[in-house]
């Protein structure tokens, strides 16, 4: 290029700037915009101040160098941006267009300013500059765009620091002529979606999140690579699918929300100043999907990049606070999964970090003041020192004097402030603190504006606080209202996995509910309630396949609709939304909606139909929770035993088909409290852990403890019931065993009551399993939806082996296993057939077809996501056969199904209650009897069992086997596994029966 002082050299030069800023905003290469800086610097330098081209001169600069901090982060570029902005203005010779378009760069410049500083003075330009300008008759329609576009994101940010409602609505209603209007699509629907998306933490919304997250992707379907902001809108997008993901609970939303703002993040450079804002919200992203589904790997992440994203942020950045409340939400979230003192002791240190920097009249105020709340809560029964609770109390009423009445975000610092004073009363025993905190736990059970989920934890809340203070009136009030709540939360607005993942808010309400009605001296009351909060997605598939007998007798006329609208729901509830990644992110979100909305549609169809049946006499209860009076009736064949044990004491109810007195409450042992159950689940794991481990000492030891637990259930559970049912000796003697089935709640859930005894030699009948023969149900419902099955008719038997799954360890003795089922079984089909291999496919297939299945291979019991529990087939790592597979199959015909694989009955201990495990999924398949395994089996130790199992089931083989001796066949075959391996409890306490 020619020098700048040559003829036509400054045009020339100055085409130069434009053509690399233009080569720039199409391939986002930084070094084209380092060139374009340093021309129109050369330019601006070399002209004089008269110059005809100066003022285009400085525009082209400004504009360059604006973009330089968008992309490089150097402050200094922004404030020489302002100052070439102002030397255009201040000139004599621009003209009405420069004037304009200096106008609207400086509103941009400005805004910027406001974001990397914290000052509000340019900020407050900015919205009057903008005002100021599209009030004006001279702008051409690309200038006001741009000019009304500038306003929003002004409006929007000065809402932020102020918290000005009038702002917002003026910021919305500029966003949505900027849609339209400007022509940047992708850019006025950014807007848009910003602004929803703000109204919708102001109000709480749901529609409106809706819009906001359907405009996000409306403006990354609108901006295609290589769109400069592109990355921008993929991160504002991240965030409203948290937001979204978090308020209906749905897992596939949080797992998009992750790839994406990963992908958006491989697109920001390290020096990229978006890097911050896109760490920040994966970070978020990351915390959400980590606690639905324990990911301790994916927690790390979250904090990493929530702390890089900090690093990455002045302190008097507008998003500085902002990104210290990510890093104390990571941190917390660790904290709370690992017991780590370092990550609490660093979420103390940032929350107090993030008062300090947040002002006494930021909109923020309240939400930072509740965080230190809630750490130092946290801190504070973790036993660190030098944390007041009275100065915490006082942070939270802080919080919640600052908060507008109408904020959605009351509730949840209300329960905080209770959190806090119940910590205090407990410490202190101030009665005030102890008033103070059921008052504001009562008040949120009752806000009919706030979300199920939020009111079912204050009324749980309240009412163990009740509880343990002797108000046991009070308590049971607040129970009736959580339980009335609970079907609003199972409600199928989203799919099944889902649905178990977002139940867990009602994890321990269970062990309340019973504990509750027990003190107020009502057991029948207490079995209901059980039975009304525990199962409850499966209850709800359980709806969509129940006899149908009286709805024919009474309302003929219904039944076709009926059929068919169940089986609609029964498909659609193991629809994912989970869709492919391939798929752009507008289609996507387009069947996502389409899922949604057709769910929403269902979900009133079914509850319109509900109510005509339930409209016609003698159908008044149709599919309605069952009294007490109707669930004695399943105890005909033997007692139902639930087992609850909540916080300092434990009991027994005993469901049995007598009139007169259909519930016995047992109070069990004081050594029976909620923490001496969590002791023994915790003893359980580890020797799970270390049974299979190369060091002999530790494989003993995993045995001593096992027997440890085995004795502590023994005496603390078992035995007294059993003594209270008359079963004080050994019954292998008598003619026939007595039967019990075991409902255990909670944690309880984790105990093998089945195998608890004494189990030392001489010690006969001392031993459940010398007394009784065990099966377990999740509920009493899902046993009398099994027991509505037919029992009778030919009995055809699949046998599948899969002993040598790909990057899986040899099940050596899987073949033999398989020999010996079909020696017993000689007409039982064997998959694979030779040749071939098995598949999730095939398997289904024939699940479909066979009464009796019996599967050999390995299985995986995931506890990070339960619904991807799976058997290991052939083809596992390209179509496992997962949990949901089969919950989705509803087999008519189904007797019994043998899982001779690990852990079937494994389960997160926060779903426990909701039995979101294999074994559990086979029976609501349809498998009215079900044998599955506690934890990891010796692979010899299977073949065994199984082996004295089938040889029970067909008398030596000498008849068909007949699936209603499951329960007595797998109790003996455990027997005399016992009495070869005495000393090897892993060996024969593992395997259960579950079903009638």
């Amino acid at each position: 290029m020619a020098p700048v002082d040559e003829p036509g050299s400054v045009l020339e030069q100055f085409g130069a700037v434009q053509m690399f800023t233009e080569l720039f905003t199409h391939t986002a290469d930084v070094t084209c915009l380092a060139v374009a800086v340093e021309t129109a610097r050369a330019i601006v330098r070399a002209v004089p101040g008269g110059h005809e081209q100066r003022v285009s001169i400085l525009l082209g600069l400004s504009t360059t160098l604006r973009l330089g901090y968008q992309w490089l982060g150097e402050i200094s570029d922004l404030t020489e941006a302002e100052t070439a902005l102002r030397d255009a203005r201040a000139t004599d010779s621009p003209t009405t267009a420069q004037r304009n378009a200096a106008m609207v760069e400086l509103c941009f410049v400005q805004r910027l300013l406001y974001t990397e500083t914290g000052d509000p003075n340019p900020l407050d330009e900015a919205i009057g500059l903008a005002r100021h300008g599209l009030g004006a008759t001279t702008l051409n329609r690309g200038d006001q765009a741009r000019l009304r576009l500038e306003l929003g994101h002004a409006l929007l940010a000065d809402y932020e620091r102020r918290g000005d409602n009038a702002q917002l609505c003026e910021a919305l209603d500029v966003a949505q002529k900027s849609v339209s209007g400007y022509s940047d699509r992708a850019a006025g629907l950014c807007l848009y979606s910003e602004a929803l998306g703000a109204q919708f933490r102001r109000t709480g919304d749901l529609p409106t999140l809706r819009q906001a997250v359907d405009a996000a992707r409306d403006a990354i379907a609108a901006s295609d690579p290589p769109h400069l902001y592109r990355a921008t809108h993929e991160i504002l997008l991240v965030d409203l699918l948290c937001l979204l993901a978090e308020r209906i609970g749905d897992k596939a939303l949080a797992h998009e929300a992750v790839r994406l703002g990963a992908e958006a993040l491989k697109s920001l450079g390290p020096g990229d100043p978006k890097r911050a804002s896109g760490l920040s919200s994966l970070s978020r992203a990351y915390v959400y999907l980590a606690g639905l589904t324990d990911d301790r790997e994916m927690m790390l992440k979250a904090a990493r990049s929530a702390q890089e994203s900090l690093e990455a942020t002045p302190y008097k950045h507008t998003r500085y606070v902002a990104r210290l409340t990510d890093l104390i939400g990571a941190l917390m979230s660790i904290y709370r999964r690992s017991d780590r003192r370092e990550f609490l002791d660093r979420a103390v240190h940032a929350a107090q970090n993030a008062v300090a920097s947040t002002p006494a009249d930021h909109p923020e105020r309240a939400r930072v003041l509740s965080n230190l709340c809630i750490v130092w809560e946290a801190a504070a029964k973790a036993g660190i020192t030098g944390l007041d609770l009275r100065s915490a109390a006082k942070f939270a009423r802080n919080a919640l004097v600052s908060t507008p009445p109408d904020h959605p975000d009351r509730a949840a610092l209300m329960v905080n402030l209770a959190d806090v004073l119940t910590l205090q009363d407990a410490q202190t025993g101030d009665s005030r603190s102890l008033t103070a905190a059921l008052s504001a736990y009562s008040d949120v059970a009752r806000m009919e504006s706030v979300s199920p989920t939020a009111r079912v934890v204050a009324a749980q809340r309240a009412a163990s606080l009740n509880l343990r203070n002797g108000r046991r009136h009070q308590a049971m009030a607040m129970i009736e209202t959580a339980v009335g709540l609970v079907p609003h939360i199972a409600l199928r607005d989203v799919d099944r996995a889902s649905r178990e993942h977002r139940l867990r808010v009602v994890h321990g309400l269970a062990d309340t509910a019973a504990a509750t009605a027990i003190t107020a001296g009502d057991p029948a009351r207490a079995i209901e309630l059980l039975e009304q909060t525990r199962g409850l997605v499966l209850a709800g598939t359980l709806e969509t396949r129940s006899d149908i007998t009286e709805l024919r007798a009474l309302a003929p006329d219904l039944v076709e609709a009926f059929n068919e609208l169940r089986r609609t729901v029964n498909l659609l509830d193991h629809e994912s939304t989970e869709i492919a990644d391939s798929l752009p992110s507008a289609e996507r979100g387009a069947r996502q909606r389409g899922l949604a909305d057709r769910r929403a549609e269902l979900n009133s169809e079914w509850e319109q139909l509900l109510d005509s049946i339930r409209s016609r006499n003698g159908l008044e209860l149709f599919l309605q929770p069952q009294p007490i009076g109707e669930l004695r009736a399943q105890a005909a064949n033997g007692p139902v035993i639930y087992i609850t044990v909540h916080e300092e004491r434990g009991y027994a109810l005993i469901l049995a088909n007598e009139p007169d007195q259909p519930v016995r409450l047992l109070e069990l042992p004081a050594g029976a409290t909620a923490l001496a159950v969590d002791e023994q689940v915790s003893k359980l794991r580890e020797a799970r852990a270390d049974a299979a481990d190369r060091l002999i000492r530790r494989r003993k030891m995993a045995q001593r403890l096992i027997f440890e637990v085995l004795d502590w259930t023994w005496h603390a559970i078992a035995e007294p019931v059993l003594r209270a049912l008359g079963h004080a000796t050994d019954a292998s003697e008598m003619d026939s065993w007595p039967r019990v089935w075991w409902c255990p709640v909670g944690l309880a859930g984790f105990l093998p009551l089945h195998a608890a005894g004494c189990h030392c030699p001489g010690g006969r009948g001392d031993a459940v399993m010398d007394r009784v023969i065990s099966s377990y149900t999740p509920t009493v419902r899902a046993l009398a939806h099994l027991r509505e099955r037919d029992s009778e008719g030919a009995c055809s038997t699949v046998v599948v082996a899969v002993p040598d799954a790909p990057e899986c360890p040899p099940l050596n003795a899987a073949d033999r296993e398989v020999r010996a089922v079909r020696d017993l079984v000689p007409g039982a089909t064997v998959l694979p057939r030779k040749g071939t291999q098995t598949s999730c496919e095939s398997v289904i297939n024939a699940l479909q077809n066979h009464h009796l299945a019996h599967l050999a291979c390995h299985a995986v019991a995931d506890w990070t996501d339960p619904s991807s529990s799976r058997l290991v087939l052939h083809d596992h790592l390209v179509k496992p056969l997962k949990l949901h597979d089969l919950t989705r199959l509803d087999l008519q015909f189904a007797q019994l199904a043998y899982l001779s694989a690990c852990s079937t009955t494994e389960n997160n201990p926060m779903q426990v209650d909701e039995a979101t495990q294999l074994t559990a999924a086979f029976q609501l398949a349809g498998y009215r009897h079900v044998i599955g395994t506690l934890w990891p089996i010796a692979d010899d130790a299977a073949e065994e069992i199984a082996r004295a199992f089938y040889r029970e089931l067909t008398s030596e083989g000498t008849t068909q086997p007949t699936p209603d001796r499951a329960p007595e066949a797998i109790h003996r075959a455990i027997r005399l596994q016992r009495e070869q391996s005495p000393h090897l409890p892993t060996r024969w306490a593992a395997h259960v029966h579950w079903g009638v």
